[in-house]
Order: C-alpha cells, then sequence, then structure tokens
C-alpha cells in the first residue's frame, strides 16, 4: 500500500465507548505522524467529540484525552469531518446541548456521501 495514499478513520463511538474512540484517534495521529493524509469521520454518537465539551478527560489508560489527541491532528493536518445531522442531535445525545457554532477549532461539516465515495477509494477503518 502507498503510504501517501490516505486514510478514513470513521469514529462512531462516542463518550458512552470513550475507550473505542480513543483507539481511532490515537491510530489517526499515528498515521497522521508517519506522513499520511488522514480524515476522520465523526458520525453518530462519535459526532459529540467535535464539542468542545467532550473529551477532556482520559477516555482509556495510558492514552491522552480525545480533546488532546484531536487538537494534535489537527495540528498534524489531519481532516475533521462531522455528520450535520449527528452533531444536531438527531442520532447523538444529548441534543442540541451546545450551539452549532461552538465546534472545535478544525472541523469541518461532512456527509455520507463523502465518506461512502472515500470508502471506495482509500482503506477505511470504523471505531
Amino acid at each position: 500500500m502507498n503510504e501517501k495514499q490516505g486514510l478514513q478513520i470513521i469514529i462512531c463511538s462516542g463518550p458512552e465507548d470513550a475507550r473505542r474512540a480513543t483507539l481511532g484517534f490515537a491510530a489517526a495521529l499515528a498515521a497522521c505522524a508517519c506522513g499520511m493524509p488522514v480524515t476522520l469521520f465523526l458520525v453518530m454518537d462519535g459526532a459529540r467529540w467535535a464539542l468542545p465539551s467532550e473529551g477532556n478527560e482520559p477516555g482509556a489508560p495510558g492514552f491522552q484525552p480525545v480533546g488532546q489527541l484531536f487538537d494534535s491532528i489537527v495540528a498534524a493536518g489531519g481532516r475533521v469531518e462531522v455528520c450535520s445531522n449527528c452533531v444536531e442531535g438527531v442520532c447523538s445525545a444529548p441534543p442540541q446541548s451546545e450551539p452549532l457554532s461552538v465546534l472545535r477549532p478544525g472541523v469541518v461539516f461532512g456527509g455520507l456521501a463523502s465518506a461512502a465515495i472515500r470508502m471506495g477509494q482509500i482503506p477505511t477503518v470504523t471505531f
């Protein structure tokens, strides 16, 4: 595999399964550190990680909190997309806990169509 090909990581696990989500964010950061183009797609409960109020405590022993991993991924050039429906509370709880204008820096809105197209083009892993 060409390491410059890229990697898509879909995070559908939210704070209730922080260990699984933490592994996904750590894998994304490791890929970024190796020079791979990385796209994170936050969907379902995973969309909650786009909110600055989430991920400030360690979710797994030996790992940084998701918020710190998130910031490092963005700083390393990783792309972070969030499903606009999910972050609005359609898929994740609690609904409307924060206004949409208050997302972590570096987050852009994305959709399943874009994620699906990438699935046909680059390796994709779901956490």
